[in-house]
């Protein structure tokens, strides 16, 4: 059975693959501007210190995913002082749209491929109903739009 990283798409330092949009460095995956408050500040709590040790790239990687430029003069250990400096200043508060968008094209471009990797081995999307609905019925910003598909999405997608 492929592993899920088997089938990527990449681009700017940005992977996707099965609906999830992560770091090329080190797998990491978004997380949330107030969980990362909760973790770092104002002290850094025993779980996000595990998290340090398990994931090194973290600190980098959330980073990266808010359009924060490192300066790798100040990253030194794990990165945790520079990430609660970042917060602190507001550098995590929202995602970058440009950086939005780069990650929307590269989920429907891995759906896409996907979906023609599928159907060239005569595979369906038995379990991943959501993923049917994000290809053929919603837009970029997850609303529905009907100028997407205009007719039914085969009633034998599901068997």
């Amino acid at each position: 059975m492929p592993r899920e990283w088997d089938y990527t798409v990449t681009r700017e330092g940005f992977s996707s693959a099965w609906g999830k949009v992560y770091t090329e460095r080190g797998h990491i995956q978004l997380m949330s501007n107030q969980k990362l408050r909760l973790m770092f500040l104002p002290n850094i709590t025993k779980a996000c210190q595990i998290l340090l040790l398990e994931k090194p790239d973290f600190v980098r990687g959330q980073l990266q995913h808010y359009g924060v430029a490192i300066d790798e003069s100040r990253f030194s250990g794990n990165g945790s002082v520079l990430m609660q400096e970042v917060l602190r200043a507001g550098g995590c508060d929202t995602v970058p749209p440009h950086i939005l968008n780069l990650k929307a094209e590269l989920t429907r471009e891995w759906q896409d491929a996907e979906t023609e990797r599928r159907r060239n081995t005569k595979r369906v999307f038995k379990s991943r109903a959501e993923w049917v609905v994000h290809k053929h019925l919603l837009d970029d910003k997850q609303q529905p739009d009907r100028s997407i598909t205009t007719t039914v999405v085969g009633e034998n997608l599901f068997y």
